[in-house]
């Protein structure tokens, strides 16, 4: 079975992007393997078990459960930036070098940088990462207030960022890689999509995640001290 990899920022449409992968028949696509909340793969990394064992069992739970099958052709993960850093970086290094050179990775950004820190700042308001159904909306608090000491800091978060692109895509030069924009996917999803499905080799049908857009209003309209925080980042400009 083939493998690829959806790595980018949290907040750039990780999950909207897998879960869309996902809905495609030969497609398994899965969530983040490496995620230190989930606590089978703490204890996992406890008992000393290699990645690669780890993406087995979890392709043998995706066949118990149905979610892979014998049309399944092509099985995904997502891998944020943090999980190929630090600590994480000798089990990713060891789970790219068990799959090979034959993992396809799709490498995911989102330009407005303040879209991706004010809705990291949304999730921990509300404690909500994703909202799958219309009625959960009601749930999310959508006012941010960005902090002096925050906004002191934020220019600097930009351009790290952009760093982090380049980082990375330093690290995946060998491999069969896509660019895909999170901006990009809103304004012509089927488009993008269809731009995916060519790259990993599959045949293009319609795609539908299961993840609605948490932010219903625009920015001005979320961040309560919006005047004063686009101000400051004019000028740090």
């Amino acid at each position: 079975m083939e493998h690829f990899a959806i790595i980018g920022y949290a907040r750039s449409g990780t999950t909207w992007l897998s879960s869309s992968l996902g809905s495609h028949p030969h497609i398994a696509s899965g969530g983040e393997i490496f995620n230190n909340n989930n606590p089978f793969w703490r204890e996992w990394k406890h008992e000393g078990k290699g990645p690669n064992t780890y993406l087995d069992h979890m392709i043998k739970i995706g066949e118990e459960k149905g979610n892979i099958n014998n049309e399944t052709k092509l099985c995904g993960f997502k891998i944020l930036y943090y999980h190929i850093r630090e600590d994480w970086l000798g089990p990713w290094a060891s789970l790219v070098d068990s799959i090979g050179k034959n993992l396809k990775i799709i490498h995911l950004k989102r330009r407005r940088h303040l879209m991706s820190i004010t809705s990291n700042m949304m999730v921990d308001n509300s404690k909500e990462a994703n909202v799958r159904y219309p009625y959960q909306n009601k749930y999310i608090n959508q006012n941010v207030f960005i902090k002096k000491e925050d906004l002191k800091r934020m220019h600097t978060r930009f351009k790290s960022r952009e760093k982090d692109w380049d980082y990375f895509d330093e690290i995946f030069k060998n491999y069969d890689k896509i660019e895909v924009w999170y901006e990009d996917m809103c304004l012509n999803p089927e488009k993008e999509h269809n731009r995916i499905l060519e790259f990993l080799g599959m045949e293009q049908r319609p795609l539908e995640g299961r993840t609605k857009k948490q932010r219903t209003e625009l920015l001005k309209d979320t961040i309560i001290n919006y005047g004063e925080a686009s101000q400051y980042l004019i000028k740090a400009l």
